[in-house]
């Protein structure tokens, strides 16, 4: 998901033209994760007693298990989704902040004048959003829609060249 805030008449040079937060879509609330954990649970449960009753009392432990590997792949989703992206424009640079559970804040920096936003397969669902410039190449958003990332990169364009436009009119 995205949300985009953009900024008139900004005079400061620290402060935001544009900002933009990138967070992925969770469609499983924690409240839906303990109902959907215990229906599988009372079902796996109940489908134990039957086998142990037939005397297929190995198939209890592996249904045992397929409720902890469930629960284990819940929680690893839930932490991909704590993920999220900051983009920010200010007058003197773009800078794109990602953090995660998982790993250490990271924060990379453009020159937002040489700074290109590359789309790459538009209109694929395994579409890329990048930022290029000044050798460095970074991936974007690949956690949003391909409908969200182009969104997202037409927004980026017209902000950069908003820019641009706004500091030639200074120097004319």
């Amino acid at each position: 998901m995205v949300e985009m805030i953009r900024q008139e008449g900004v005079e400061r040079p620290s402060q935001p033209v544009f900002e933009a937060l990138l967070y992925p879509h969770r469609s499983l609330s924690p409240n839906s994760f303990i109902a959907v954990m215990l229906m599988f649970g009372i079902f796996s449960v109940v489908l134990a007693i039957y086998f142990l009753l037939m005397g297929a009392w190995p198939v209890s432990g592996f249904l045992g298990l397929d409720i902890l590997l469930l629960y284990w792949a819940f929680k690893s989703s839930f932490a991909d989704g704590e993920m999220q992206e900051v983009i920010r424009l200010e007058k003197d640079r773009l800078t794109v902040k990602r953090a995660s559970v998982k790993a250490e804040t990271q924060c990379w920096e453009f020159n937002p004048f040489w700074v290109q936003v590359r789309m790459e397969k538009p209109s694929a669902f395994t579409s890329r959003l990048a930022l290029a410039g000044q050798g460095q190449h970074l991936v974007i958003g690949h956690f949003l829609t391909s409908r969200e990332r182009q969104t997202l990169a037409e927004t980026l364009q017209e902000e950069l060249a908003r820019q641009k436009s706004a500091l030639m009119g200074n120097y004319s």
